[in-house]
């Protein structure tokens, strides 16, 4: 026991512990800033070393523990000139906080209470680095971006904190249920060191019980859930909480207010000018997309706390937080310390996985109907989109593979796109996993992404053959943006086993520039799709007249010309070349071979010949083909005869 303010009188909450102190010389308030002004020692423990910061109610110092030398935080809170109704509020905050125990939350070490000065005098966590409105102000001042790891890291930690909360089952708590911070703002984010954060400032938090929820519209209109600012009251739930901190990501990576506003109204004016999906720059495609998912208008489709810690990119940086061995009751259900250092980071056992795709969901049936409520309030007043593209429960699960995730939550989250337009199925199908992809096949299928790109193109480009074979008869027919067919892009991928089946729903589409699937699979020189195209796709030309034949002629691909030619022979470019034309001119004599007899009298629109372009190359086997050959519709210039003698004779 250690004396701190004398005349405390006996604590008056009976649900806090006592603590006796001694009844001498009373100090008044105005005294103690003095004093500590002159960096006196108060009392024999406590040693007063600096204002720290204005709180809610009054001053925060820091103190020094002499006997330990451990440094702390002094809360003076006075409410002597204060509503019954601030009194409950404060009362309600001291009772809530010393009940409370994560390393995440702010905790209070002793609480004195005197009822004759109306006074509360609170010995809590110091946090020296300040608080986050304080970091992100300095950073913006610098110009300095942040790191992204960073980000990850803080996300964590405050979605750990909220994570607590939110759960109705709280370790040695048997009276709360789930918690509403209310007042998530950059203000009551406190830096303790190493960068590990802490959530504070419950002032304002509301116990709304295992399934209840409260419409109280409070907390800083700048950070408040759009459900809240409309005081929709079958809609408000924990979910408000993460609406909240997706604002602070979103200022911790672009140090600007995606929210702006000091009144409820200019708040909700702000919301409706927003252009969503939101896109950052300068940060990864996964951030953007939990970001976006945090501030989701709908509030049944909003990420919970629960959710955002079984994303994969955060599984890491909480087993950086809590150590190797931790578990998920560590952190929903109350635990130790923050480590001090962040310097180890252990692998996600398969038993962790499993507990995090079990931590109960904040999504009750109950509470549908009421989020359907406030997006069709919000959509009535123009303030939001349908659909917001986030990285929904569907989504993670589908993406990791996680199959009776994606049982438990396609019902709800179907057909919802992430920053890229990409479903959960196509993330499934990016992944290979072939039992969720088989699962949503029926819900999923047939959506393009922003790129125009569909589930059975990314099966074809990741090479699952067998799960390309599954989307076949739903997508086969879906072509890209620009144009290629899903038959294009197994010819692309050398999969020449779907050519066939793929060319049934395709054959004979086009490119802009006239490409078709044959002339890919001619480029590629991939005779096994030549052969099978080649009775379907023979005869179509580019843009600018060029066949399949002409190009196989280009490559000098005899094997391809034999194929094409009976099908394709005297066709012309629009330039009037021809497929032997272009042998010619290139050197490939065999092909010359090949097509002289079905092209020889063709002329180019400038009236060139085959013969002359012959003559040109100075090539003795390929003129041989012109002139040692009986042709009665051939007739050699005697200008052609001599050159041949003269080159015979030069040779010789």
């Amino acid at each position: 026991m250690f004396t701190f303010i004398r005349r405390c009188m006996h604590n008056s909450m009976c649900d806090l512990p006592v603590q006796h102190v001694n009844s001498h010389t009373s100090w008044t308030g105005r005294e103690i800033s003095k004093r500590m002004v002159s960096d006196v020692v108060i009392q024999e423990n406590y040693e007063i070393l600096d204002v720290i910061g204005q709180g809610g109610f009054g001053k925060v110092y820091k103190v020094r523990y002499l006997p330990t030398e451990a440094l702390y935080a002094y809360k003076l809170i006075s409410y002597a000139n204060e509503t019954s109704e601030v009194q409950v509020l404060i009362e309600s905050e001291i009772k809530l906080t010393r009940h409370l125990s994560h390393p995440n939350i702010i905790k209070f070490h002793h609480v004195y209470h005197s009822e004759e000065r109306k006074e509360y005098h609170i010995i809590m966590d110091l946090c020296e680095g300040g608080d986050l409105r304080q970091f992100i102000d300095r950073r913006q001042r610098m110009q300095t971006p942040l790191e992204e790891e960073l980000i990850w890291l803080y996300m964590g930690q405050i979605l750990l904190a909220l994570a607590y909360l939110h759960c109705p089952f709280k370790s040695g708590i048997q009276q709360h249920g789930r918690i509403i911070h209310r007042d998530i703002k950059p203000a009551n984010i406190f830096i303790k060191g190493n960068n590990a954060l802490i959530v504070g400032d419950l002032g304002i938090c509301k116990d709304i019980g295992r399934h209840s929820s409260t419409d109280a519209t409070i907390g800083t209109p700048a950070y408040m859930a759009p459900e809240v600012l409309m005081n929709v009251k079958e809609g408000y739930n924990e979910k408000s909480d993460i609406w909240s901190l997706g604002l602070i990501i979103y200022e911790l990576c672009t140090f600007e207010k995606l929210v702006s506003g000091a009144t409820v109204a200019d708040a909700i004016e702000s919301i409706e000018y927003i252009n969503f999906p939101i896109i950052i720059e300068g940060y990864s495609l996964d951030l953007v997309e939990v970001i976006n998912g945090m501030i989701d208008p709908n509030i049944i489709t909003r990420f919970s706390a629960h959710d955002l810690l079984a994303h994969p990119r955060l599984c890491p940086y909480i087993k950086r937080l809590l150590g190797p061995s931790a578990t998920i009751a560590t952190f929903t259900y109350g635990g130790d310390s923050v480590p001090d250092k962040y310097n180890y980071c252990g692998r996600l056992h398969a038993g962790d996985q499993q507990k995090l795709g079990g931590i109960p969901n904040s999504i009750k049936s109950d509470t549908s109907y009421s989020a359907s409520l406030v997006s069709a309030t919000l959509m009535a007043q123009g303030t939001v989109a349908a659909r917001l593209f986030n990285h929904t429960p569907l989504m993670i699960a589908a993406e990791t593979g996680d199959f009776y995730g994606v049982e438990a939550h396609k019902g709800a989250y179907s057909r919802s796109m992430n920053a890229r337009g990409y479903t959960a199925l196509m993330l499934a199908v990016e992944q290979g996993h072939m039992r969720c992809v088989k699962s949503l096949l029926s819900v999923e299928a047939g959506h393009k992404g922003n790129d125009g790109t569909t589930a059975l193109i990314i099966a074809l480009t990741r090479g699952f053959t067998d799960i390309a074979k599954l989307l076949l008869p739903l997508e086969a027919a879906i072509k890209t943006y620009d144009g290629r067919t899903p038959l294009m892009v197994a010819i692309e991928r050398h999969n020449s086993t779907l050519v066939k089946p793929l060319a049934k729903y395709s054959a004979g589409e086009q490119l802009a520039d006239g490409t078709t699937a044959l002339m890919v699979a001619v480029q590629l020189s991939d005779i096994v799709s030549v052969k099978t195209l080649a009775k379907v796709e023979s005869g179509l030309a580019t843009d600018k007249g060029k066949t399949a034949l002409m190009l196989a002629s280009e490559q000098g691909n005899v094997s391809i010309c034999k194929l094409l030619a009976k099908r394709e022979a005297r066709m012309q470019a629009h330039d009037g070349t021809t497929a032997l034309m272009i042998a010619i001119e290139r050197g490939y004599e065999e092909i010359v071979s090949l097509l002289y007899k079905s092209e020889k009298d063709i002329c180019r629109d400038d009236n060139t010949t085959p013969y002359q372009l012959a003559m040109k190359t100075n090539r003795r086997d390929i003129i041989q083909i012109f002139t040692s050959r009986k042709d009665d519709t051939l007739v050699i210039p005697k200008r052609i005869e001599e050159k041949v003698t003269e080159l015979q004779e030069h040779r010789t």
